[in-house]
């Protein structure tokens, strides 16, 4: 019943507003919003999405100390709070239970917040919810839902440019020109938390190092334990000179030991937090992954990774690791087991051979 209601109350708020708002079209640096004016961020989405948002906060901060950002995240990656701290002031949490969020509510509203950005290039229900609700400046990404901001940059094309530099545009409105600024990832570990890393993976049985995740939050997106189990036997007898690690989310901690126990791999600790898990994963040389915030973890150390993606037909680019070596595979199917050994296969051993060994000479 109470979803019900505010569903009918967002309806007839959000009519409204689109009756009141005829965006701004923001397509060159202006700045449009002061230095010291308080900002709301969405990101109330997933890891992936709050990790790739750091190249456009550290860059706001840079041109503007005074500035007060506040980031909207989900339960889904609020454990990245820490890390986007460094530049925000303070992290909300979204939880879909009614109270909870007419208490978030308040405390929004209570903010005063002098404009909302909404950094996502595809509609969002809940974006759309919160920026209609709390009213004000908005900024987002010219979109089918461009009406309900009040100030929109364009669209970058979406089958050729990356997510990092389509989202970078919502810096056009504070003066930012996106294409003269460094939008590189970050992910920085603190030396305790990598030493704990290390210990925790213990020395090399082998030159170099091949991590494999295995886990993802959408099952499509899991290869599936015949195709790691094969997979491992094969590049093992192609090489000694590579250990295998295996990494997993406790979820998936029972098929990662199952895995290794078939492959006699070395199967990597199941750790608290998600820093625990980047320490690790950064001692591998080579990864091998299928779409996830892993990715970027990755991409922001520069560690070498193949990632297995699905792109159905019609959807735009996928998230690739940004500014970092790497080498996709994908298919046009709805499930990344579509992609076959022999193909991860002689992808890893490319990488392996045209980075690591190159760059070990």
């Amino acid at each position: 019943m109470w979803l019900k209601s505010l569903e009918l109350f967002f309806r007839r708020s959000l009519t409204a507003h689109l009756g009141r708002h005829d965006p701004v079209c923001v397509s060159a640096p202006t700045p449009i919003f002061g230095p010291q004016s308080k900002v709301l961020f969405l990101r109330h989405d997933r890891l992936g999405d709050a990790i790739i948002s750091l190249p456009v906060l550290r860059i706001l901060k840079a041109h503007y100390p005074n500035l007060q950002i506040d980031v909207l995240l989900s339960q889904y990656n609020a454990s990245m709070s820490t890390h986007l701290r460094r530049y925000a002031k303070h992290c909300w949490v979204y939880e879909k239970s009614p109270l909870k969020f007419l208490s978030l509510l308040r405390a929004l509203r209570a903010q005063c917040y002098d404009v909302v950005i909404d950094p996502m290039d595809n509609p969002s229900a809940t974006s759309s919810m919160f920026i209609t609700m709390l009213g004000g400046a908005s900024v987002g990404i010219e979109k089918s839902n461009a009406s309900i901001y009040t100030h929109v940059v364009p669209m970058l094309e979406r089958n050729s440019v990356h997510i990092i530099e389509r989202m970078a545009q919502v810096l056009l409105p504070f003066g930012i020109l996106p294409t003269s600024e460094a939008l590189y990832l970050e992910y920085p570990l603190s030396t305790e938390v990598q030493m704990l890393g290390k210990r925790r993976l213990g020395e090399k049985t082998a030159p170099y190092r091949l991590g494999i995740n295995l886990s993802a939050r959408d099952p499509w997106r899991y290869w599936g334990r015949e195709n790691f189990i094969q997979f491992i036997r094969a590049f093992q007898e192609r090489t000694q000179e590579v250990e295998i690690v295996l990494f997993a989310a406790q979820s998936d901690a029972k098929e990662a030991q199952h895995i290794g126990k078939a492959t006699a791999t070395k199967v990597a600790p199941c750790v608290p937090t998600l820093d625990e898990f980047a320490a690790m994963l950064v001692q591998c040389d080579l990864l091998l992954t299928p779409d996830t915030s892993v990715v970027h973890i990755a991409a922001a150390w520069q560690v070498p990774q193949v990632v297995l993606y699905s792109r159905v037909e019609g959807l735009p680019m996928v998230w690739l690791p940004y500014r970092a070596p790497h080498l996709a595979l994908e298919t046009t199917s709805e499930s990344i087991r579509a992609i076959s050994v022999e193909d991860v296969l002689n992808a890893v051993e490319s990488l392996w051979k045209a980075y690591l060994l190159k760059h070990s000479d």
